[in-house]
């Protein structure tokens, strides 16, 4: 299995569109998350988010495109796509919220899976995993990285 670190970014959040996506493109995969980790760039201001990630199925429309960067050079290609500043959400709508936190936008937030515990989608094409801020108290860029292995 390779893994893999995707970085999303979205610069004018909205409740119910995702910051990013994760997503299979194939069904001999299954992506297992690992490691998440949620911030702002932006200036510091006092304002309040809910961040949540949550599995997703459907393909989402409008966006960016993102590669995931391999952890390892001599790895296997990635199989997952990933695209972030969305316009829409993905045509299932949001998942089950697996990760859910509320963050002060000054704060950056990591949370890492004990071993077993990751959280793990289908071998489904358009399975996958949303980073979503459902309860935005601002309009500061969203950026969070991602760790997967497939």
């Amino acid at each position: 299995m390779s893994r893999f670190s995707c970085q999303l970014q979205h610069a004018t959040p909205t409740a119910a569109v995702p910051i990013g996506l994760i997503q299979n493109q194939a069904t001999t995969a299954r992506i297992k998350v690992y490691d998440v980790t949620i911030g702002s760039s932006s200036a510091p201001l006092a304002e309040h988010y809910l961040h949540t990630i949550e599995r997703v199925s459907g393909a989402p429309t409008g966006g960016t495109s993102v590669t995931p960067n391999p952890l390892d050079e001599d790895g296997s290609a990635v199989r997952a796509n990933s695209v972030d500043t969305n316009t829409t959400a993905p045509a299932s709508g949001t998942g089950v919220v697996l990760l859910s936190v509320g963050l002060h936008q000054q704060n950056t937030f990591h949370w890492q899976a004990r071993q077993g515990s990751e959280l793990v989608c289908q071998a489904t094409d358009n399975d996958g995993f949303g980073h979503f801020t459902p309860v935005i108290g601002g309009t500061s860029n969203i950026e969070s990285t991602i760790m997967f292995e497939e």
